[in-house]
């Protein structure tokens, strides 16, 4: 129960602390950025995408985690005709 007027942030705090787990795991510890006052920080395809604006600098930054491409997928076509 909370006094009238305060507002009970619990369950936001809980859903903030899973929320950068998520991200710390799929960008690392050092590289966990979230939205405040002053900077707009967006998530998107699973967490592996992310915009960042900050307001004071007057940045925009977009960054991707790039999927390793299996050895496979850079075999050279044959030159060979049918």
């Amino acid at each position: 129960m909370t006094k009238r007027g305060v507002k009970d942030t619990n369950g936001f705090d809980i859903l903030m602390g899973q929320f950068a787990h998520n991200v710390e795991n799929i960008w690392g510890y050092n590289e966990v950025l979230l939205a405040g006052p002053k900077d707009y920080v967006k998530y998107t395809d699973g967490y592996q995408t992310r915009s960042h604006i900050n307001f004071d600098e007057g940045t925009i930054t977009v960054e991707t985690i790039a999927v390793p491409i299996p050895p496979a997928v850079f075999v050279r076509p044959s030159s060979k005709r049918c």
